[in-house]
């Protein structure tokens, strides 16, 4: 029998290696006993979205010991070999997904999208039409492993009739797919916003910067195009700036820091209002 989705979502944005911060933001939250009626995720939020809808009582846990074991090279095997294939055009990725696809086969406990404890709804995008295409059955695991695929980095998954890729690229952060479930109140589990200032110095700093700025500047129109249908709110994310990195020690500075900041932010939380709105 299906599940009719409830009012209340939580929405896991993607983020990449930074996808860490979101479990500071969780243990809290649920620690007041909220609970969502569904989850939406996308990219790298999508595994935290997966873990909260199995089991929302385990997953801070759970997600914690994910984040801080996992290293670069569980997740990123580059090898000079595929390395020199991909810059040739004969590989359609630079690293194998066999390395992400085991650390989920490792920490998710469920192995199909509709034995979640709650509904879930991954969001990828499929590279032929260039559309959201939302995941709420099937293989979980190769569910996870679409909605991860950074084109160009990882190889995109074949589900069904559709070559799937990075969620992200579709919708980021996935607000539109909540309340088109039903969605009435949703808490958003972002990843390093609002942005922080620029970095001063160093080419590769500036470049991902420019990258965080253009992903805000989508976001910041998702927020504005979405918040009149719900009651939106954002939870706080510490800075991510010279971040980009899978790294144990930064995913638990990252969890701390957002932990800290998301128990300050609950007694007083409001919902989102666009920047300049009147009244």
């Amino acid at each position: 029998m299906a599940r009719r989705p409830g009012r209340t979502a939580f929405v896991f944005a993607g983020g990449s290696a930074l996808a860490s911060v979101q479990v500071g933001m969780l243990r809290p939250l649920l620690a007041t006993g909220i609970r969502p009626d569904l989850v939406v995720g996308s990219s790298a939020g999508a595994l935290n979205g997966a873990a909260t809808a199995a089991d929302p009582g385990s997953a801070p846990d759970a997600l914690e010991r994910l984040w801080t074991t996992a290293r670069r090279s569980d997740v990123l095997p580059v090898r000079a070999p595929t390395v020199l294939r991909a810059l040739a055009g004969r590989a359609p990725g630079f690293a194998s997904a066999g390395g992400i696809r085991q650390v989920i086969e490792r920490h998710l406990t469920v192995r199909r999208l509709e034995d979640t404890a709650i509904p879930l709804f991954v969001v990828a995008a499929d590279l032929a039409t260039r559309e959201k295409v939302v995941l709420d059955r099937g293989d979980a695991v190769e569910a996870l492993v679409a909605t991860t695929a950074i084109p160009g980095v990882y190889p995109p998954v074949r589900i069904g009739d559709r070559l799937l890729a990075d969620g992200g690229l579709a919708e980021d952060p996935p607000l539109g797919t909540a309340i088109e479930r039903g969605a009435k109140t949703v808490y958003l589990f972002p990843v390093g916003w609002p942005l922080g200032p620029a970095p001063e110095k160093g080419a590769v700093a500036r470049a991902m910067d420019a990258l965080d700025w253009l992903f805000w500047r989508i976001a910041a129109a998702e927020l504005a195009r979405w918040s009149p249908e719900c009651d939106l709110y954002v939870l706080p994310s510490p800075p991510v700036a010279g971040l980009h990195r899978l790294s144990p020690a930064s995913a638990r500075q990252l969890i701390a820091d957002a932990e800290r900041m998301t128990r300050e932010w609950l007694p007083h939380a409001t919902t989102w209002r666009q920047p300049g709105a009147d009244g």
